[in-house]
């Protein structure tokens, strides 16, 4: 079952690509349960065993190439996602992994909604400050995003990242992450409008916040 989320944020902003290309953010975000398979869950624990000691990044797990595990991830997402999303999916597959993330946002991935799928790891959330909204990501949890909007991985209930909440023996929450290319379908899908005039700024070179998400 999946589930679209209205945001509601407290100000306007426009995104704009590494190319100066803008666009406005999106005002919706999807979040599903799709428990996964146990060659999965196998796969994750070999991604898990790779990762450095990293406290408060995510870290890349590497392209997943092998073509059964390939279909396999597609078929699962296919049957998760809408119809009218999964006709976007792009093929490339790519492992994540982190012990908590500090705030962030992915403003290089500018033509793309961008999809993380819990394949294994303790209970954590997905933190949206600006539009106040938070999601479960534990073992099964999916979530679909505009990747410009700022977000962490935290502890349940922490609205700041500090680094002392984690540490590097702590288990990985490993996600499978996948992209959703920006057709405009999915634009009014996601309700991404116009360009606001004197809309605040996210792009790559605008700083955020790691402990409070905050635009600078």
């Amino acid at each position: 079952m999946a589930t679209f989320i209205e945001l509601h944020a407290p100000f306007a902003v426009r995104c704009e690509s590494d190319r100066q290309v803008a666009r406005g953010v999106a005002g919706r975000i999807l979040h599903g349960q799709s428990a996964p398979v146990a060659i999965l869950i196998a796969a994750a624990h070999a991604v898990r065993a790779r990762l450095g000691p990293d406290v408060g990044r995510v870290l890349s797990g590497g392209m997943i190439d092998d073509a059964a595990q390939v279909d396999l991830v597609r078929g699962a997402l296919v049957a998760a996602l809408p119809a009218s999303l999964w006709v976007h999916l792009r093929p490339s597959l790519e492992w994540y992994g982190c012990r908590g993330a500090a705030f962030h946002n992915d403003a290089h991935y500018a033509d793309v909604l961008f999809g993380a799928w819990c394949i294994d790891g303790p209970t954590r959330e997905i933190v949206f400050p600006r539009v106040a909204t938070r999601v479960t990501a534990t073992t099964g949890d999916w979530v679909v995003f505009d990747p410009f909007e700022p977000h962490a991985v935290l502890i349940p209930g922490r609205d700041r990242y500090r680094g002392d909440d984690y540490n590097a023996g702590e288990a990985v929450s490993v996600f499978l992450a996948f992209e959703l290319d920006l057709a405009q379908p999915l634009r009014e899908i996601f309700s991404i409008g116009a360009v606001a005039e004197h809309a605040q700024l996210l792009a790559s070179r605008v700083p955020i916040h790691a402990e409070t998400g905050a635009i600078s």
